[in-house]
């Protein structure tokens, strides 16, 4: 388990009006029809960070209390063997969401995230999130939906890969009959 320092915003980057986060997130295709207050719930939880190439942004383990909204780079979701060699599940790039184990308990990261390239992301502030949600249920309900769509895009991409796993390296595989 990792004790190093999450990645939190940068105090050299200016934090932008709710107004502009908002009007920012409801361009983007995974904040598409929710409804203009909701848009400032979350802008009032969020803040503008960034990222340079080989930060570690999310370590297993550690504690989940944000997320991001990807705006320019390319960030690895990676795990770790017991060996303790990385493998990649997923490259996310702009308009992607990277982490959702923010949103249950134990609130515990499940995987890791390594910046790429540098970029520039919205980070949104967990606590802040869950406290909204818990006074408004039709924004739960809007941003849970969006969450599940991320989770099941990473189940898509570790499920590919452990067919590619077996189909191509691993020895244990044996063809359906």
């Amino acid at each position: 388990m990792s004790t190093r320092a999450p990645l939190q915003p940068r105090s050299k980057r200016l934090i932008q009006p709710t107004d502009y986060i908002a009007a920012e997130l409801e361009c983007l295709a995974c904040f598409r029809g929710i409804k203009p207050e909701h848009l400032q719930s979350l802008a009032r939880c969020a803040t503008r960070t960034e990222f340079a190439a080989g930060d570690h942004i999310l370590h297993t383990g550690n504690k989940a209390n944000r997320f991001y909204l990807i705006e320019t780079g390319q960030v690895s979701v990676q795990t770790t063997t017991p060996a303790g060699r990385q493998l990649g599940i997923q490259l996310l790039g702009p308009g992607d969401i990277l982490g959702w184990s923010w949103i249950y308990p134990t609130y515990v990261w499940s995987f890791d995230a390594k910046a790429q390239t540098s970029g520039d992301a919205i980070f949104f502030h967990a606590n802040q999130i869950r406290a909204e949600c818990e006074r408004d249920d039709a924004l739960a309900c809007a941003l849970f939906k969006r969450m599940a769509k991320v989770m099941l895009s990473r189940l898509h991409h570790m499920q590919q890969g452990l067919v590619h796993l077996a189909d191509h390296q691993w020895p244990l595989a044996t063809p359906m009959a």
